[in-house]
């Protein structure tokens, strides 16, 4: 995908997923989403034939599991960690990018005074 088609694409992501985190009423968010990604895909026209049908997207979007994977705040469990920790991340993994969160998990242990960190 060109990195222009790119940019729009997490960007219409991104506001499906702040629509999904905001909306607590599972039919007005299956509503809601769907307006938003019928809207969208007229505008991206160079990226179309990647989008998923409007109803797919929202019947993954709004799922329990779905909903309580984006919810979730892993701090509180790390918080209460105090063994040692191995953390094994893959760098072709999509949905937790390593250098994004390997980061953000050693400092949430070093915060916690975890002493068995080490990169």
């Amino acid at each position: 995908m060109a990195a222009a088609a790119l940019e729009k694409k997490l960007q219409m992501d991104r506001e499906a997923l702040e629509l999904v985190v905001r909306e607590k009423d599972s039919p007005s968010l299956e509503r809601d989403l769907a307006t938003l990604l019928d809207r969208q895909r007229p505008d991206y026209p160079e990226i179309a034939e990647e989008l998923p049908p409007t109803a797919k997207s929202v019947a993954a979007m709004t799922t329990p599991f779905f909903r309580q994977y984006l919810a979730y705040d892993p701090v509180p469990t790390i918080a209460k960690m105090s063994c040692p920790v191995l953390v094994i991340a893959g760098n072709l993994d999509h949905q937790v990018v390593p250098q994004q969160n390997l980061p953000q998990i050693e400092d949430a242990l070093k915060a916690f005074s975890n002493r068995h960190t080490a990169r």
